[in-house]
């Protein structure tokens, strides 16, 4: 079978979408009797293949094509030609988006529907281009994939024509609890990480603290870089008066990202909207109980592991936080649920249902 992929992300490996993509490529090109065809930009395959097989070199099964262009507009004229000429038998776009004139069948993944939940959320240009593409995907796809019931759920009631071609394939945790030295800190802490954005709610969630911090021991750390419509995480703390008990540590590279996991005693992700929500995961790979969300695919994706606050009431997270800091038994318990709970996610499965949905694709 020829499978040609939308590989862009790759072009940004730390933002989730990137690192998806990687993780499942990595697993079905490894062995793989397909021929695989990746659009996207040189530089990033010589980032990516070391992890696959070592060198550089492009593997026998692969062709890379590399777009002049990384824009939207031009992908939709580009892709389809480069699909006809690779006489590809499917096409798989990992990203909400898929060009609508595509001579082949199409594979699209969904992660969320931030459009229609909390569009108030997003940069002006994402909103518009989600609501004017992905509904377009969606009825061009052949099938297509939700990485949780949340997303599947929403996907459904929007556009109920897709229901039948929607397949749930969750992703997995992008961090391993490997031996990670913990960092020495004053006070225990509870963990925050996510871009700065508005619907990542770290307004409530400091908010919230401002009312307890004096009935409890712990701190919160901050990682996540800014994103928009938004003050800088420090310029935040300093906003509510909290800089000797938050500490905004900024964008991290992944081992020191991964020793804040190992430290902390939970992590705090009171979201207003996540179709999959990967810090949740990535804290149970850690052991670690999470208080976020009752809303989207928060609970699923938690599960017993976590303690669900309504991510609109600074109370109710105040309340959660508070338990969370001063409940040790609570946190125990959670902990354990944890680590069972981590051990539902995995890419070598997630890599294969979705080799499974794309050879459906393309043979239907």
């Amino acid at each position: 079978m020829r499978i040609a992929v939308d590989a862009r992300p790759l072009s940004a490996p730390r933002t989730g979408i990137g690192r998806y993509l990687a993780e499942l490529l990595q697993r079905m090109l490894k062995g793989s009797n397909h021929q695989w065809f990746l659009y996207g930009p040189a530089p990033a395959w010589e980032k990516f293949s070391p992890s696959l097989n070592g060198p550089s070199a492009v593997p026998p099964n692969v062709v890379v094509r590399t777009p002049d262009l990384l824009g939207e507009l031009h992908a939709q004229v580009q892709f389809p030609r480069w699909v006809a000429l690779d006489r590809a038998d499917v096409f798989w776009s990992p990203r909400h988006r898929v060009p609508v004139r595509l001579p082949t069948p199409a594979v699209v993944t969904i992660h969320d529907l931030v459009w229609k939940h909390a569009p108030e959320t997003m940069r002006p240009l994402g909103y518009v281009l989600e609501r004017a593409m992905m509904p377009r995907s969606i009825n061009r796809a052949n099938r297509l994939i939700a990485v949780s019931r949340a997303t599947k759920c929403s996907i459904q009631r929007h556009f109920p024509e897709a229901a039948h071609k929607t397949t749930v394939v969750h992703a997995a945790s992008f961090v391993s609890p490997s031996v990670i030295p913990v960092p020495q800190v004053p006070r225990p802490y509870g963990l925050f990480v996510g871009t700065v954005e508005p619907r990542k709610n770290l307004q409530r969630l400091l908010a919230a603290f401002t009312r307890i911090k004096d009935d409890v021991q712990h701190d919160l750390h901050l990682v996540g870089g800014a994103g928009w419509r938004m003050p800088k995480p420090d310029a935040l703390v300093r906003a509510h008066g909290l800089e000797s008990r938050v500490h905004a540590l900024g964008s991290l590279e992944d081992e020191d990202l991964l020793a804040q996991y190992a430290g902390c005693d939970f992590v705090a992700l009171p979201s207003l909207y996540e179709g999959f929500g990967l810090p949740i995961i990535e804290a149970m790979t850690f052991g670690k109980p999470v208080l976020t969300g009752n809303t989207s695919s928060m609970p699923e994706i938690a599960g017993d592991a976590g303690l669900f606050v309504d991510p609109a009431s600074i109370d109710d997270i105040a309340c959660g936080l508070k338990r969370m800091m001063t409940d040790a038994s609570l946190r125990s318990r959670l902990a354990g649920a944890a680590r069972r709970r981590a051990m539902d996610f995995s890419w070598d499965s997630a890599a294969a249902e979705t080799i499974r949905v794309i050879e459906s694709a393309a043979t239907a």
